[in-house]
């Protein structure tokens, strides 16, 4: 059976996106392609009206689902409704993105053409407006016809560089995203380890085009949160690093380096600091020819992200109700062998 005949589970993750409701609904109810759908929707805890809003939207639909629970973080949210969708394939969206029309079908093209287990496109921008019929105007040109698709030579390498998207521009088999483990709950953000997660276990198929659009401006988002956004960036790439043995070692070197230059610039840019601090001399360490150990190294790097200078992330970046995770809250402040 085709990607295309085969099924997809729209999975919308909201935390107080009342507003954004309308567009949101609009684009997975516009949706082209001839596959069966179902739409999970978790309503992340909103104190917003959210979840009477989106119930509102959809009394009309077929296979819907509404789960309402605590605040628990978008990646908790994201693999509640993984293991509440029942198709063979996952479309995530968060609740301020909007998907393109084509979007699913582009995806869903891309696998079958490609044999990838999972596939990604481009993202563009948009801003709400109530006067335009579709509800949003956007500057992002989305073609019309097929964009091209390519497997990626090496999507690990790519993303420990960048993650230029997030969850929105994603379709995944469900049987990979259970496989990898999903989203990763110790974050916040579901994008960083999911990426990792799915470069590092499969091939990836990308389709340069549109699949989805972020608003022009969304308070609270946390890619508008320098320090723990950066942060959290960089713990993706530790966890990497110390928990995914299978990865080469050009990949684990990638990923110091990676993390340590990140927590060099924002050092430099953000905090001030020069040539004689910890964090450049990090930088200088993680270039030299002889071994390192790079978990110590990467850890040592969250500390040019915090406000206090500690490795230690504060009680409010942390995915509300999370255990303490020991090498974080536990250990004694890591050393550079």
């Amino acid at each position: 059976m085709t990607a295309q005949k085969q099924g997809v589970s729209f999975i919308t993750t909201l935390y107080n996106k009342q507003p954004y409701l309308d567009a949101v609904c609009r684009s997975l109810q516009c949706q082209e392609g001839e596959f069966d759908r179902e739409f999970v929707f978790v309503d992340d805890g909103s104190d917003d009206n959210t979840a009477e809003e989106l119930k509102r939207l959809t009394a009309s639909w077929d296979n819907v689902a509404v789960v309402e629970q605590v605040n628990a973080g978008a990646a908790d949210a994201h693999n509640v409704g993984a293991a509440r969708a029942s198709m063979p394939f996952l479309k995530f969206l968060d609740g301020d993105d909007v998907l393109t029309p084509r979007a699913t079908t582009w995806l869903l093209d891309a696998l079958e053409a490609t044999g990838a287990g999972w596939a990604w496109g481009n993202l563009g921008k948009y801003s709400l407006n109530r006067t335009t019929p579709d509800g949003i105007t956007s500057p992002t040109p989305v073609p019309k016809t097929p964009p091209s698709a390519e497997v990626m030579a090496d999507p690990l390498a790519f993303f420990i560089r960048n993650i230029p998207a997030n969850s929105t521009s994603l379709l995944v088999e469900k049987a990979l995203y259970d496989r990898v483990g999903g989203c990763d709950e110790r974050l916040r953000s579901p994008d960083y380890t999911l990426f990792l997660r799915l470069a590092a276990a499969a091939p990836a198929a990308h389709v340069a085009a549109p699949v989805g659009l972020v608003p022009m401006q969304a308070p609270g988002r946390l890619s508008g949160q320098k320090r723990r956004s950066r942060y959290e960036s960089v713990l993706a790439l530790r966890y990497l690093v110390a928990e995914t043995p299978a990865i080469s070692p050009t990949h684990r070197q990638q990923a110091m380096r990676r993390a340590v230059s990140r927590a060099w610039l924002f050092a430099r840019r953000e905090n001030g600091c020069g040539i004689l601090s910890s964090h450049f001399l990090r930088l200088v360490r993680s270039r030299l020819p002889w071994p390192v150990n790079a978990v110590s190294l990467i850890t040592a790097s969250l500390a040019a992200f915090t406000e206090d200078g500690r490795i230690q992330r504060p009680i409010s970046w942390r995915p509300p109700g999370s255990p303490p995770q020991p090498f974080i809250d536990g250990d004694p402040p890591a050393t550079v062998p």
